[in-house]
Parts: C-alpha cells; sequence; structure tokens
C-alpha cells in the first residue's frame, strides 16, 4: 500500500512482538510498506512457502529422472566423474518442505531444471519471523526481520496519521492535536454561535 505524497519525508513507526518500537524515517515519498512472514535465513530469490515441485534429469535418480516438491532451490556448477576424467556439471540443493535449511545432498542435474508452480508442499512453510520492507517506486529503501506479529504506523509529516500539525512557540516548534477531536469543537463552536445569532 502506498503511503505519503512527493515532498513529504514519510516516518515508519514498527514494531515486532519481541521489541520495542523502532523508527525509520524515510528521505523520498511515497512509500510502499509490506509486512508477512519472512524467509529463512539463507534462501534465494527461487523461495516460495507454499513449494513447487522440481524435476530434471539425474543420473542419481532411480528412473533417471529427479522429481522433488521443495520450498526453494540452488545450483552450483563443478566437476562431476573421475579424477581421471573429470566434466563439468551442475549440482542441485534444495530445502525440502519439512525443513528450514538446505539439505547437505547435492543431486547431479544432467538437464534442465522444470518448475511446476501448480504443486504445493501439503502444509505450507510457517515461519517463526516477521519482515517488514519499506520500498520506493519497487525500490527498496528497508527491510527489518523479527518475532511476528509486525505491527506499523505512518506519518507523512512530523504528526503521526489522524493527528493535524500546528505551530508551537515550544520546542520542536510544532504539536500534534487529534484531527476528529478538533473537527468536534469546530462544529460545537459553530453551532452555539449559530444558537447566539439566531436569537
Amino acid at each position: 500500500m502506498n503511503y505519503c505524497k512527493i515532498g513529504d519525508s514519510p516516518k515508519v513507526t514498527y514494531q515486532f512482538s519481541d521489541r520495542e518500537p523502532i523508527i525509520y524515517q524515510s528521505n523520498v515519498a511515497p512509500i510502499e510498506v509490506f509486512t508477512g512472514t519472512a524467509p529463512p535465513e539463507g534462501t534465494t530469490t527461487n523461495y516460495n512457502p507454499q513449494g513447487y515441485q522440481i524435476s530434471f534429469l539425474s543420473p542419481q535418480s532411480f528412473s533417471g529422472r529427479f522429481t522433488q516438491i521443495v520450498l526453494d532451490y540452488k545450483t552450483r556448477v563443478g566437476n562431476i566423474g573421475t579424477f581421471f576424467e573429470p566434466q563439468t556439471g551442475l549440482f542441485v540443493k534444495f530445502i525440502a518442505c519439512d525443513a528450514t535449511t538446505f539439505g547437505t545432498i547435492e543431486i547431479t542435474c544432467s538437464g534442465q531444471i522444470t518448475i511446476d508452480n501448480n504443486i504445493h508442499c501439503p502444509v505450507a512453510a510457517l515461519g517463526d519471523k516477521c519482515q517488514i520492507i519499506i520500498s520506493n517506486g519497487g525500490q527498496q529503501l528497508f527491510q527489518a526481520k523479527g518475532k511476528c506479529p509486525v505491527s506499523f504506523t505512518v506519518s507523512c509529516g512530523n504528526c503521526p496519521e489522524g493527528q493535524c500539525e500546528c505551530h508551537s512557540d515550544s520546542y520542536p516548534g510544532y504539536c500534534c492535536l487529534d484531527c476528529g477531536a478538533v473537527a468536534s469543537n469546530i462544529r460545537t463552536i459553530t453551532n452555539e454561535l449559530k444558537e447566539k445569532n439566531g436569537r
């Protein structure tokens, strides 16, 4: 969701369940704020908490084709074969549905990796950490992770949302008043003046 407009200095106050509130001040606006479950440490851009199926040809597989439902996978290029006949090959590591880290086993890949996003893990991965991401125009400005849940508020000026900024002679040069209360008081005074002027 977008917050503030060009020229504002957005201030995001966020809090994870195990921490005190923290303030992030952005020098650009508008900003987008996203929250949700954080992926485990060390995952790649391939990570999906619902999981998906990967499939590829592999001499290590009994059927010749390796198929696995995973949360994430990564590849590396390395030498395979014997010491006397080394060949360059692709190795695949993955995070299984019931795991939170990459396994120690690497599978030799001798064909293109096919992904099927229609097949998922029986139960979506549940992380114990949440994250907040603040961005501007799709470019990430800030990210933090902590214990779920995470909550946040955004103010576009010096005062929080729902409060009006008014000039003040004392430090810091302004004060924040509840907009709804100010509007209600103005309506009350206006009605009183109408009654007095009508008499």
